[in-house]
């Protein structure tokens, strides 16, 4: 719901979800764990984080659809993350660390991304920790 007319500057009383004027696939608001806890705890008008309307599922659908829909596009994020470990499992754009799905890393299940990126970074630390090993 606009608060003036386009153009105006005078902006939204309710910004759009999708479309024009919507956040860009590089917001945090495109990530589902970030929309979902967002749309648990408040929506639909009158939620609040203490007085709950949607179930977890019920908001995990409504940030499912929300970020399906079209929006803009940020240029650059493959930029954002240049250790790919330290990239957040929901980050839907590549390039990934892995072999996980595309659509798995848009919609989920997000914990086995998260796990094998937590063990990974283990392993890399534990690595470096040794250092080179002289050959015997």
């Amino acid at each position: 719901m606009r608060s003036g007319e386009p153009g105006d500057g005078e902006g939204y009383l309710y910004p759009p979800v999708f479309g024009d004027d919507s956040y860009n696939d590089g917001a945090g608001m495109y990530r589902m764990l970030m929309a979902n806890r967002f749309i648990f705890a408040n929506m639909p008008q009158g939620a609040d984080h203490e007085d709950r309307i949607l179930t977890p599922d019920e908001a995990y659908d409504v940030a499912a659809y929300i970020n399906s829909q079209p929006r803009g596009h940020k240029e650059g994020m493959e930029n954002d993350f240049p250790d790919r470990l330290r990239k957040p499992a929901d980050m839907p754009f590549e390039p990934w660390a892995g072999d996980f799905l595309p659509e798995q890393h848009k919609y989920g299940p997000f914990k086995p991304i998260a796990d094998w990126l937590v063990a990974e970074r283990a392993a890399r630390d534990a690595a470096e920790e040794e250092g080179p090993q002289a050959d015997e």
